[in-house]
């Protein structure tokens, strides 16, 4: 099995966990009103990753890798690595600022989220 195959995998087992624990979180909380906040917590970061790992894997197909060449050259490399971790960390502080500042009896959906901070 291919090194492409393995991470899709990695991608979708991810994304199916984050949308079960996400499932589990609101079936919860149409329960009984609060839900299960680990749960919630676990299903956003488990989906932000699966969201990084397709991102990573759709630019090194737009690159060729796999598709018509096995190697990339070094500047490609060196330039989708300070891509991603510039994306990992952009993502990363956005989260947190939203888990820490926004609140949600005012935002009504993600878009509408920077409308709203304080």
């Amino acid at each position: 099995m291919g090194k492409q195959c393995v991470k899709k995998y990695i991608e979708n087992i991810a994304q199916t966990v984050a949308v079960f624990l996400l499932g589990i979180h609101y079936l919860i909380y149409a329960l009984d009103g609060i839900g299960h906040e680990r749960s919630k917590m676990n299903g956003r970061v488990l989906g932000a990753a699966a969201q990084i790992i397709f991102l990573l894997l759709l630019i090194l197909i737009a690159k060729g890798y796999t598709v018509t060449r096995a190697r990339l050259r070094q500047a490609s490399v060196i330039k989708i690595t300070i891509f991603i971790s510039l994306y990992c960390i952009v993502n990363f502080i956005l989260f947190v600022v939203e888990v820490r500042y926004f609140d949600p009896g005012q935002v009504r959906g993600n878009y509408y989220a920077v409308l709203y901070l304080q």
